[in-house]
């Protein structure tokens, strides 16, 4: 990709986009962690190959349903890879078999194969956005696990797709609002709100790197009081998170970062928000949007923004709060991370379903006057 030619880049990394990379100009760093790691390039050339209808459909339909398809295939493997335990020791004690496992050449990438269907279904299912990949990848979660879970056989990838299908968006809720994990006395009860309080900063922090992706992603906004040919500039963040990089354009695409030739350190950056903004005035005279915030740097420097709606607004504000190491506080941020506590919470609860959860600590018998016992376990 690095060859000099700017219009070859500029086409690569319209290709990454296209393909559900979120970091086009290195999509090399999607696999930097460990699981999945390069694992789950392998499944998606895997599937591109043995399933190559079903991958350009995925692909070319990526601009209608938003779904991006390399984004959601690493997420899929880390939860694949979780699921089978990929990478740790064999439990000796376990009790579950997978035929299908033990009768296909490559097991792991044909479920791959399978599940990344289930999760393009789903997203479909629950008209995701960008936006809401954690929380479909907490149902597709749920929805493997569930299969695992029952009395299934699952001897071919036919019946794994087959059983998982059935298992649709809908039925999951319905499961959830008729199970016990529901039960506000379940939820309140002290042990799980202590579980809740320590997954909580994982949780925010999950959040704060969607908020970081969609600023790497960058924007369009209009220009203040600009009229014509270049009344729209745009603003990206750097993958590093260490520098803004933005400048004027003639269209709606956003570009390469390459081709925002003013930047502005992350460091030097302040943020102000609404009336506040050396641009409230003239767009409240104007009679204009009110989701203003505006970014101080160097000494008397500024850039001002004007997001197209409301959700822009939160991501934007969200993001840049982020950066400056102070907290979230769009309702928005909120409600995602309680959406996501909530699920990550009745999927930990799963195996302790039907069972009571006491409200207080058990209390610890004192030890007995000696230790010369032993148990007969025949």
């Amino acid at each position: 990709m690095n060859t000099g030619n700017k219009s070859r880049i500029v086409v690569s990394e319209a290709h990454w986009k296209q393909l559900g990379f979120l970091k086009w100009s290195d999509p090399r760093q999607e696999f930097m962690e460990t699981p999945p790691g390069v694992l789950a390039l392998d499944c998606m050339v895997y599937f591109a190959k043995h399933k190559h209808d079903l991958y350009s459909r995925f692909v070319l339909v990526h601009a209608e349903n938003q779904c991006p398809f390399a984004d959601a295939s690493v997420a899929l493997t880390k939860v694949l890879c979780n699921i089978f335990r990929v990478g740790e020791p064999p439990i000796e004690l376990a009790h579950e078999f997978i035929p299908l496992i033990v009768t296909n050449d490559e097991p792991f990438k044909d479920i791959f194969g399978v599940t990344i269907q289930l999760l393009f279904k789903t997203w479909r299912e629950m008209r995701a956005s960008v936006l809401d990949l954690e929380k479909v990848m907490v149902v597709v979660t749920k929805q493997i696990l569930t299969l695992l879970q029952s009395s299934a056989t699952l001897t071919t990838l036919d019946i794994l797709k087959q059983k998982l299908f059935e298992l649709t968006y809908k039925k999951i809720i319905e499961a959830e609002e008729n199970s016990q994990l529901l039960d506000e006395s379940v939820l309140k009860s002290k042990p799980v709100q202590e579980l809740s309080e320590a997954i909580r900063p994982e949780i925010i922090e999950l959040v704060k790197q969607e908020r970081l992706r969609h600023l790497v992603e960058g924007a369009t906004f209009p220009k203040i009081g600009r009229r014509g040919r270049d009344q729209l500039f745009c603003c990206r963040l750097s993958p590093n998170y260490k520098m803004l990089h933005f400048g004027d354009i003639t269209g709606e695409q956003v570009p390469p970062l390459e081709a925002l030739d003013k930047k502005i350190p992350v460091s030097e950056m302040k943020l102000e928000v609404g009336a506040a903004c050396p641009h409230a005035d003239k767009v409240r005279r104007g009679g204009g949007n009110q989701s203003l915030f505006s970014i101080f740097y160097e000494e008397n420097e500024h850039l001002d923004f004007i997001a197209p709606n409301e959700t822009v607004f939160n991501i934007w504000v969200d993001g840049l709060s982020v950066l400056l190491n102070r907290k979230m506080t769009s309702k928005a941020a909120e409600e995602d991370i309680e959406t996501l506590l909530n699920m990550d919470l009745k999927l930990r609860l799963l195996d302790i379903e039907n069972v009571t959860i006491p409200n207080q600590i058990p209390t610890i018998p004192k030890e007995p006057l000696d230790y010369d016992f032993f148990y007969k376990l025949d």
